[in-house]
């Protein structure tokens, strides 16, 4: 069985609690099921309908008009124990006592609400969607039936049924129904405060299997993080839709009427993953200063202004963003100055961003939020919406030595290439021009590029250019709290997302990307390397890999079996 699990992939499919047991009841007691009505209906006449002899076959009981009422059957399901849930049949016995998705890692979790869409996606990952296709459902029960059936029901015995299945809900992600849960009529028991976990809740917990958050026993599992996060998600505040959420600017309301409509709601796979990113970035920023995320500057006042300087601003629909470069800066660059209209032709504002000229798009055109005094800055990150978008670390410096050393970028050339080759490359009188370099094949290799980074001191990081400094001192999300956080990685997704959860999705669209560094080259760029090299290049971005959930590159931080000399790295490099 252990090697089947290891070696198999896994799923599963779920369903809304409380629908799948009106769902369970129709076919099982509305139907003409005898085995079931022998079985379940028959005691459940006795014992909750108050019918001392009810009639031996399920179709005199339906003839008679007798047969186990919906009321009947959550009476039913009711008196059995908690924790004797093994007594509940598997058509009503809670999702999580039947596949155990804390003990067992599902490569797939569906749901019936997505069922469509999700079985077409698992097909394809199982690699048999040549074989079979999911056949269409019908007669299904209606989600919005839940309105109608359980209304009727007392308003203890919902609460009670919640709590029966309250991991089903918690765990897959459900919406806790809550207007089922308040009292009609007099009773005002807020259901809210009853079910809801605190919105600061830690996952650094004993109970979860953690010990205090220190330095020295950081490195957890992060598989691990994210299924905590996932049994936590619909407590916490995120689980409210994005969408509704309304700027305090009247001029933000006045917008509403032109958003785009949308026929469905944002993907609960989205906003989990969103609330996962932030949730980690929270707990370790939180985390007492134990773990040095917040570096020199404890909090947004400490931050010095030129530090703040790729924060840009959007004040005709209240947005914040926090450009990293090598991270889709040019395409969200060329966004924020169609929304802002703060570049214009012939007095007309750019309506596409891939006409905004690239080289333009890295101008001034766009407010710095830096500009303003502290008391504005401020109160724009308080009421705006803020966003940043971040990529694995070892990738953006190779998508930065592409760019700025393997193209004939002359600024760059002189403003540090001239310096690498002098002092890395040991050529003492490189060539004065970027051209001249490349023709003579001369240009810094990316062994050059990465000495370079680690000779600078790590509280000297101010020292490093914005297209290779971490992150983490780029945008400062342990001092300002991102509504969004993106990644390169899923950018087109992400993207979508955040546009929509703006509200200018009517207005502008993500250029896709082209010509994108391959994630897969950290293997053929930094074996390369010694290995000494590549753990002091780790150590220097540890904290862009930790905050923002990468998994640490431990293949490149092992021993090769062989070293490699410097040298012939060097000379393999600047031929690539």
């Amino acid at each position: 069985m252990k090697q089947k699990l290891q070696q198999y992939k896994k799923f599963m499919f779920v369903r809304e609690p409380f629908v799948r047991l009106i769902s369970a009841y129709r076919d099982k007691f509305q139907r003409d099921d005898q085995d079931f009505y022998k079985r379940y209906g028959i005691p459940m006449l006795k014992r909750f309908g108050r019918i001392p002899n009810p009639p031996r076959s399920v179709k005199e009981a339906h003839t008679a008009g007798m047969g186990p009422s919906f009321s009947n059957f959550i009476q039913y399901i009711l008196s059995i124990p908690a924790e004797k849930y093994e007594w509940l049949d598997e058509h009503w016995r809670q999702m999580i006592h039947l596949c155990h998705p804390c003990q067992i890692d599902y490569d797939f979790i569906g749901k019936m609400e997505t069922v469509e869409e999700d079985a077409a996606h698992l097909l394809r990952m199982l690699h048999v969607d040549n074989i079979v296709q999911f056949p269409k459902s019908k007669n299904r029960t209606d989600e919005n039936w839940t309105k109608t059936w359980y209304p009727k029901l007392p308003t203890d015995w919902r609460r009670k049924l919640y709590k029966l299945y309250e991991m089903d809900y918690k765990l897959f992600g459900y919406q806790v129904p809550e207007h089922l849960l308040q009292a009609y009529g007099t009773d005002g028991l807020n259901a809210e405060v009853f079910f809801r976990l605190p919105s600061k809740t830690s996952f650094f917990r004993s109970d979860h299997g953690y010990s205090e958050v220190n330095s020295s026993n950081f490195s957890f599992n992060m598989h691990h993080y994210y299924n905590l996060v996932i049994k936590r998600f619909v407590n916490s505040d995120e689980g409210t839709d994005e969408e509704e959420e309304l700027f305090e600017d009247p001029e933000q309301e006045n917008r509403r009427c032109e958003w785009k409509t949308h026929s469905s709601p944002i993907p609960l796979e989205l906003k989990l993953r969103q609330y996962a990113r932030k949730k980690l970035v929270h707990d370790l920023c939180d985390s007492n200063g134990t773990l040095g995320f917040k570096g020199k500057w404890q909090t947004f006042d400490d931050i010095p202004n030129g530090e703040l300087a790729n924060l840009l601003v959007d004040d005709r629909h209240g947005i914040i963003y926090c450009y990293v470069p090598k991270v889709a800066c040019t395409q969200w660059k060329q966004i924020m100055i169609v929304l802002s209209e703060s570049m214009k032709v012939n007095g007309v504002p750019y309506r596409d961003p891939l006409d905004v000229p690239e080289e333009q798009a890295h101008g001034n055109t766009i407010q710095y939020l830096n500009k303003y005094d502290g008391t504005v800055m401020k109160q724009k990150l308080q009421q705006y919406k803020k966003f940043m978008f971040v990529r694995e670390p070892f990738v953006r410096l190779i998508s930065a030595y592409r760019d700025k050393f393997q193209k004939e970028n002359q600024g760059f050339y002189k403003h540090y290439g001239i310096y690498i080759l002098k002092r890395f490359g040991r050529i003492p009188n490189p060539p004065r021009s970027v051209k001249e370099a490349r023709t003579a094949g001369m240009g810094p290799s990316f062994s050059n590029f990465i000495q370079y980074i680690l000779s600078i001191p790590t509280e000297k990081y101010e020292l490093l250019d914005e297209h290779w400094r971490q992150m983490i001192h780029l945008c400062h999300p342990c001092q300002i709290d991102y509504d969004f956080i993106g990644k390169m990685e899923t950018v087109e997704e992400d993207a979508a997302h955040l546009l929509r959860m703006l509200h200018v999705d009517n207005i502008v669209q993500f250029p896709k990307s082209k010509n994108r560094t391959d994630e897969n080259w950290t293997k053929t760029w930094y074996p390369n390397l010694p290995t000494d090299w590549r753990r002091k290049l780790y150590k220097l971005y540890e904290m862009d890999y930790k905050l923002f959930g990468y998994q640490v590159p431990e293949d490149l931080l092992q021993e090769a079996p062989e070293a490699i000399r410097h040298e012939n790295s060097a000379t393999k490099e600047t031929s690539t």
